[in-house]
């Protein structure tokens, strides 16, 4: 973890419900304004769009951003931002090919009835109208 490496100071954006309500309950933050948080609301697509902001006005301090691949997209357009402004932003991107919440959601409320909640689909209809043009 970065705090055994003894930094100082580590900024983080969370993003998605469940990642970032836990992350408010467990994560352990030492200084001041070195947390960063929608507080409960969690929107989708928060996360990384924040931390690169966050970077850019700190680059003295480390930044990470951590988000889902559904959030993520988001704002992934931002990724221009950081290459036109050469902003380094560590970012995790975890990848289960879905809206996870809103997935669950619905395997679990309507019998696994699954509607725009598969990434990979939205994906794949991307590269096949590509194809197509």
């Amino acid at each position: 973890m970065l705090f055994a490496a003894g930094l100082a100071a580590l900024a983080l954006g969370f993003a998605g419900a469940a990642f970032g309500f836990a992350a408010r309950l467990v994560f352990p933050v030492y200084k001041l304004r070195t947390f960063l948080s929608p507080g409960y609301q969690d929107p989708l697509g928060w996360g990384f769009a924040t931390a690169l902001g966050a970077q850019h006005a700190r680059p003295d301090v480390p930044v990470v951003a951590i988000s889902g691949d559904g959030g993520f997209l988001f704002t992934a357009t931002e990724l221009a931002t950081a290459m036109r402004h050469r902003i380094p932003l560590v970012t995790i991107v975890f990848n289960d090919g879905a809206f996870g919440n809103v997935r669950r959601i619905q395997e679990e409320r309507y019998g696994n009835r699954l509607i725009g909640s598969d990434l990979t689909s939205f994906s794949n209809s991307a590269d096949e109208t590509a194809s197509a043009a």
